[in-house]
């Protein structure tokens, strides 16, 4: 069967046509958005072979198809100052796809950090829209795919970083048409199901000899699958080069790891669960200090007391006890008053502890201050039994409102 190639002259004018057609553009940003405002649904627009720069964002709003000579071959460097290069919004029911094309920087001086990015590939759970992005290049630009409650398979990419970013953002935040992710996280997980955007055959190549690089990096009820993938010195990472031993981790929910082939470690590598509100009040929700109704707490304090003195970095001496060494590890550590006036936060997860000193986190890098006490601040012992969005809470009550309401028997 042939296929009828039309070359769009007047952006705005189609031909009468039977079944989906094929678009030339010229490769530039304004060809592209041109044809797209007057193609149709299952269309396909294609780039011609050459190094395209764009300085201006185009948009994709059609379940369309942009097609890319190959990778080497059809390059857009990315010259956007502000917002994204690529926006893609899906559409019910079709499949939006991006195919044989290497994205290269071209000079974006400030970098794209999500939640916008220079890709943003924003989608629906329950609509049947879907996204294919397959046989690209992603090549060092300075900033970052985003997909945002995406379904579709991510596959046969390449994904380098050499001197800029690598990290993929992967949102959830309208999952079951709900804002923020809440309709992700009191949903089932349905592992198994094909209710994920899934990265399936792809490279993703840190270059660098001396940091690892995150290749994803998931909020807001985020799912997606990490399957059939060569990945070297990015985590989660299958291959590393004598870095680290951190193969990865989750700050939240479920994760089911398995069938993996791991190599180029420290001896013993990891993968990691962490809880960040056990130290960090992350707004609106607070942090897991042990009193804080969204967890499940321990009703009274194990300690109440005070420091005898100020405290020395991330410890603090304790009046009038006699502990048993590390006796209070996985506690937590609240300040209860804040005699000098410290600003810094008012809580801790308990590392260690002596017969009368506490060793508790750092927020060194989380944009507040670790816990600080002076001589004659008082402060108690608390247990989080389980915290909103720990590693391994997975379906919970559903969460509404602007700031949230907690519901009747939460949790």
């Amino acid at each position: 069967m042939k296929r009828i190639v039309y070359t769009l002259i007047l952006a705005g004018f189609l031909a009468q046509r039977c079944g989906a057609a094929v678009y030339q553009s010229d490769g530039s940003a304004a060809s592209v958005q041109g044809i797209q405002n007057a193609v149709l649904d299952g269309d396909t627009i294609t780039l011609p072979a050459g190094t395209f720069t764009w300085s201006g964002r185009v948009n994709i709003t059609k379940a369309i198809t942009l097609k890319g000579a190959g990778v080497g071959t059809t390059i857009i460097k990315d010259n956007v100052q502000n917002g994204s290069l690529i926006g893609i919004t899906l559409i019910a029911n079709k499949v939006t796809r991006l195919t044989g094309i290497e994205f290269q920087d071209g000079g974006r001086v400030v970098t794209a950090n999500a939640p916008d990015g220079i890709l943003r590939v924003v989608g629906s759970n329950i609509n049947g829209s879907s996204f294919r992005m397959d046989h690209c290049k992603w090549n060092d630009l300075n900033g970052y795919p985003v997909f945002d409650t995406v379904l579709g398979v991510i596959d046969h990419n390449s994904f380098v970083k050499i001197h800029r970013h690598l990290t993929i953002y992967i949102y959830g935040s309208t999952w079951n048409a709900r804002p923020y992710g809440d309709g992700s996280w009191a949903a089932p997980t349905n592992f198994g199901s094909s209710d994920f955007l899934f990265f399936e055959n792809n490279y993703f190549i840190n270059t660098g000899t001396t940091y690892m690089e995150f290749m994803t990096d998931a909020l807001a009820g985020a799912r997606f699958v990490v399957r059939y993938n060569v990945i070297h010195n990015c985590y989660v990472t299958y291959t590393g080069t004598n870095l680290a031993n951190f193969v990865g981790g989750s700050r939240s929910s479920r994760v089911l790891f398995h069938d993996n082939n791991i190599s180029g470690y420290w001896n013993n590598p990891v993968f990691t669960l962490g809880n960040w509100r056990n130290f960090f009040p992350f707004e609106p929700w607070g942090g897991a200090d042990g009193t804080n109704p969204w967890d499940v707490n321990e009703p009274n304090a194990f300690f109440t007391g005070a420091a005898a003195t100020n405290s020395s970095g991330t410890t603090v001496t304790v009046s009038g006890v006699n502990w048993t060494p590390n006796q209070w590890v996985g506690y937590t550590l609240r300040r209860t008053s804040d005699i000098c006036g410290s600003g810094s936060v008012s809580f801790g997860w308990i590392w260690s502890n002596t017969s009368n000193t506490i060793t508790y986190t750092d927020n060194a890098g989380y944009f507040i201050p670790t816990m600080s006490f002076c001589a004659g601040d008082t402060l108690e012992i608390r247990k989080v039994d389980h915290a909103l969005d720990q590693p391994g809470r997975g379906q919970g009550s559903l969460i509404t409102g602007d700031p949230p309401v907690r519901p009747s028997g939460w949790n």
